[in-house]
């Protein structure tokens, strides 16, 4: 029984990983992925079930060390081919946008602009022009010695 459960197991989780990264991989690839994963589940079957089929925790350290290193195993690889796939569909929906963003660009046109003619601004008669006394616009910056500031009367 559980001979036939932990095979269940391993092609349903197979066939699972082989659907969704069946893009993704050369089927040499995906053979190794497939088959190490297998294992995989068949050793976790093994180090989990007595010989009824129930479910029993691993008595000895190294089995359980062994347990957790393929429980993470098979952790590791789905969430790496997660994130190629992920990996791949955004850098297939960044080529989609520079294509529609291209698209857009070469069929838009930019607005041509009308010349300006030049003319001459006056102030309005309420406002008079006032005198500039010589220097009272101008910028500049006087330079002081510590001498100097020292004897300026207090």
């Amino acid at each position: 029984m559980s001979e036939t459960f932990s095979t269940e197991a391993a092609d349903q989780t197979s066939d699972a990983l082989e659907a969704k990264s069946r893009t993704l991989f050369s089927g040499k690839e995906l053979d190794t992925l497939t088959e190490v994963d297998q294992v995989r589940a068949k050793l976790i079957d093994i180090l989990v079930k007595d010989e009824k089929g129930n479910f029993k925790v691993p008595g000895s350290t190294s089995e359980k060390v062994l347990l957790a290193q393929l429980l993470d195993g098979r952790d590791k690889t789905v969430m790496s081919v997660a994130k190629v796939r992920v990996a791949d569909k955004a850098a297939e929906s960044a080529k989609d946008f520079n294509a529609m963003a291209a698209a857009v660009l070469l069929n838009h046109r930019a607005p041509t602009r009308k010349k300006a003619e030049k003319h001459q601004q006056t102030l309005p008669e309420d406002i008079k022009p006032t005198n500039v006394v010589p220097g009272e616009t101008a910028i500049g910056v006087r330079n002081f010695t510590m001498e100097e500031i020292m004897q300026q009367p207090e």
